[in-house]
């Protein structure tokens, strides 16, 4: 059975008011702890708000850059090339590694190459998030938009004679006679053949025998060649429409020497360099394709 507790009208006015008290307290935390809760929620949110607006910013200033640049895949063999014109910058993606060109010796270097027909360029488009993301690895800031980025990749420190030698090596996939008319062609190119002279001699050494010609001759040959190059143009253009290149082998024949071969490869050779006639680099790869899979005869 229940006891009885019989209060004074005092004690029950102090329980009451303790009951009260307690109440207060509780509420109050309650109330400090629900805000604090809605406070960290708002925070939360305006985080979660700041990244996402930050996001959008990065997403921006990417599609800018991509919208200024132009690409076009280079093939050389098994080997692929990204060529990037970024306004006045001109920029190869070489695997992992971004280099910057001169854009006269990009020029000059791609039309050598393109010129024997074994190099296969691609069609210009915008750049992608391939080639941005490049960039980025390389400290490139594409967050600070499409100016900024051209002034980088302008400030970036010249790489042309190293990038130069790197091609130049890779067309020895393709044979001595391929190789040795891009070694001696790339020698009577103004601003390769003074800088690389000395390179381009030593690699010579090596396929000399196989060629049956001397350095000095062969540098001789690709001058001549150049000198007069562009005097067959018309029958040149309209042997590489038709997809006959005979120019070489009737050179060949005529020359009556072991490497005559190798004279009528260079003149074929600058007839078709001197033919291009775009000056800036999108020019010149669009011109490039014509020559795609047309090989001078071997």
């Amino acid at each position: 059975m229940a006891r009885k507790v019989v209060l004074t009208e005092t004690q029950l006015k102090k329980l009451i008011d303790k009951v009260i008290a307690e109440q207060a307290v509780n509420n109050n935390d309650g109330n400090f702890h629900m805000k604090q809760s809605a406070t960290a929620s708002y925070n939360d949110m305006g985080t979660q708000q700041s990244g996402k607006q930050a996001k959008q910013a990065i997403s921006a200033a990417a599609t800018e850059v991509m919208r200024a640049g132009k690409k076009v895949l280079i093939k050389i063999g098994n080997i692929t090339i990204t060529a990037i014109t970024y306004g006045a910058a001109v920029i190869w993606l070489i695997g992992k590694g971004v280099y910057k060109l001169t854009a006269a010796i990009a020029s000059s270097i791609l039309k050598l190459l393109t010129a024997t027909g074994k190099v296969v360029v691609g069609a210009a488009t915008t750049l992608d998030m391939m080639a941005v993301n490049a960039l980025t690895k390389v400290g490139i800031a594409v967050e600070k938009g499409a100016k900024w980025v051209g002034q980088q990749l302008n400030s970036l420190k010249d790489s042309s004679i190293a990038v130069v030698k790197w091609v130049i090596g890779a067309m020895k996939q393709f044979g001595t006679k391929v190789w040795a008319k891009v070694l001696a062609g790339a020698a009577a190119i103004a601003g390769v053949g003074q800088q690389l002279g000395q390179w381009l001699s030593s690699q010579w050494t090596t396929i000399q025998k196989e060629v049956g010609v001397a350095w000095d001759q062969a540098k001789s040959w690709a001058s001549g060649a150049l000198k007069s190059a562009g005097q067959a143009i018309a029958n040149t253009a309209s042997n590489i429409k038709s997809g006959v290149a005979n120019a070489a082998n009737k050179v060949a024949s005529a020359a009556g020497t072991a490497a005559g071969w190798l004279k009528g490869f260079l003149s074929e050779l600058f007839n078709r360099f001197v033919s291009f006639k775009g000056e800036d680099m999108m020019s010149i790869l669009s011109e490039a394709r014509q020559y795609n899979g047309k090989a001078i005869v071997l």
